[in-house]
């Protein structure tokens, strides 16, 4: 079944499918240690606060974030807050599977980005 974006201001929802492959890059870089993003995720933006930020609180963490398997996608949300999307996605370690760990982003309409949308990367933490 087919996920769409979904403007609710009342209610989360699932992550849009449209989304799922570019977040899924993005916690790719992140997995491998680029926190800046440095190789580049086509339409996506990363506030260089959130860079040493990130890189610090996983490192304290513990525990080595992953590539996402699917189940990440039952369990991640995106609020519609009138001009984006509050997404929180859930990550996964190589150590517990599932963790306490979430990474936020937001997701703008974006007519001039070849995927519709800007995705911009904010923390990493635990809610």
């Amino acid at each position: 079944m087919s996920q769409a974006a979904i403007k609710d201001e009342d209610n989360a929802q699932p992550i849009a499918d449209a989304w799922r492959l570019t977040i899924a890059a993005i916690v790719h870089r992140i997995a491998g240690g680029d926190y800046g993003l440095c190789d580049g995720v086509e339409d996506v933006t990363m506030t260089d606060r959130y860079v040493a930020f990130n890189a610090d609180y996983v490192a304290h963490f513990g525990e080595t974030v992953i590539d996402l398997p699917l189940e990440t996608w039952t369990t991640s949300i995106a609020q519609w807050m009138g001009d984006w999307w509050d997404c929180l996605i859930d990550l996964y370690t190589a150590e517990s599977g599932s963790s306490d760990l979430v990474l936020e982003l937001r997701v703008y309409e974006d007519a001039e980005r070849r995927s519709g949308y800007r995705f911009e990367v904010g923390m990493i933490y635990v809610p």
